[in-house]
């Protein structure tokens, strides 16, 4: 007892050097164990049988989609969306946006949307392009969904400032989205009915509004009118409804993300299919090739009960086909090779070079050379904007 005693008052008053012999373990463990690791994994990953194996999965899940696009779809949103009559969608006035979110003043020709479900809301500010188009350029509309990660609000992010002015310049119409709880949507007086008992009994629970943005709170969802929605449409319904309030007035509409929303990019285009071309940058990866990336992402990437089911593949591929069943969109995804946050390489590296051998039309993927945890401007321009 005076040992244990002893141990907890001079750890916590720092009278005894834990941080140095932390310090010291780690270094240790660092030198021994991650070389290891990362051969480990760099090994598997080239192994014959690994990469057959995926292939083999892919072209599997890529003929169950395409048996039946139409069907699949629907089925997934029957289960990860929910219903439209419980999902309300109105345009709101500047000065009825939340003035903590945001610091830069939005263009006078914007609108913005507010989609509320329970005690959940969702913004979204779409921004006209150039009035002044100069003659010849193509007068077709034209929109770009912008969805940010866990990062800056768009419109105190610097980088998609820049990315929706260069649109703006080729005649796109701006629309810019935030996650679940964060950026656009953070700090909200939350509620949704919730479950801990089996059988099921829901009741309704309001959150601290410090809780919104952890998403792990979300998998309590269970409404008893909607026994078979996954709490996954709590994170996907609103950012869905506003694009589908817009999206029929436009003759071209494609979709970037980066991280959290480059995971939205890859969920959302497989449910919209007048979204023609979508770009996810460090957004997600197939459950095979997260072994070095186990961790990364929130509840919703990893932890879902829907990844029981489905693997990324299937949103992927669905992403090709439009609403008719036609294969005749494209999905991108890109990956930064020194990623500081997420799906670096070695992983990036084995999943670009898989999907290059699978030949499938529309799905491709890029590993850029960049250690930062961004969308890559010179890849907007040489690829997406040439």
């Amino acid at each position: 007892m005076t040992g244990w005693f002893w141990g907890v008052v001079s750890s916590r008053n720092h009278t005894f050097p834990y941080n140095l012999i932390k310090s010291i373990y780690k270094d240790a463990a660092h030198e021994e164990e991650e070389p290891h690791e990362e051969s480990y994994i760099e090994t598997n990953y080239e192994s014959p049988k690994f990469i057959q194996h995926q292939i083999q999965n892919a072209n599997n899940i890529y003929t169950f989609v395409k048996n039946n696009p139409i069907a699949f779809r629907n089925h997934l949103k029957n289960l990860i969306l929910l219903p439209k009559n419980i999902t309300n969608i109105i345009e709101l006035e500047e000065n009825e946006f939340p003035k903590h979110q945001i610091r830069r003043r939005v263009p006078g020709n914007s609108k913005i949307f507010k989609a509320t479900y329970y005690g959940i809301s969702h913004f979204g500010i779409l921004e006209k392009s150039i009035d002044n188009i100069p003659t010849g350029i193509d007068k077709q509309k034209k929109l770009l969904v912008y969805h940010q990660g866990h990062g800056a609000n768009p419109y105190n992010s610097d980088s998609f400032l820049r990315l929706k002015e260069m649109f703006k310049e080729k005649n796109y119409d701006v629309l810019s989205l935030s996650m679940t709880g964060l950026c656009f949507n953070d700090r909200q007086k939350i509620w949704f009915p919730v479950s801990f008992t089996t059988p099921k009994k829901s009741i309704i629970y309001n959150f601290n509004p410090k809780m919104s943005h952890v998403h792990a709170i979300y998998r309590y969802f269970h409404d008893e009118q909607l026994p078979n929605i996954s709490p996954i449409a709590l994170m996907l319904s609103g950012n869905y409804y506003i694009i589908n309030h817009i999206i029929r007035q436009y003759d071209e509409v494609i979709m970037i993300g980066i991280s959290g929303g480059g995971w939205y990019t890859s969920m959302l285009s497989s449910l919209i299919p007048e979204i023609q071309n979508s770009y996810s940058f460090a957004g997600s990866i197939p459950k095979a090739y997260r072994i070095d990336n186990s961790s990364i992402g929130d509840w919703e990437q990893t932890y879902a009960s829907i990844w029981n089911d489905y693997d990324y593949w299937h949103f992927y591929l669905l992403s090709l086909f439009d609403e008719l069943g036609d294969q005749k969109r494209n999905h991108y995804l890109i990956y930064n090779n020194e990623d500081p946050t997420s799906f670096s390489n070695p992983a990036a590296k084995n999943f670009n070079d898989l999907v290059g051998s699978l030949s499938i039309s529309g799905f491709k993927s890029s590993v850029l050379k960049n250690d930062e945890h961004v969308i890559d401007i010179g890849f907007v321009e040489d690829v997406i904007l040439k």
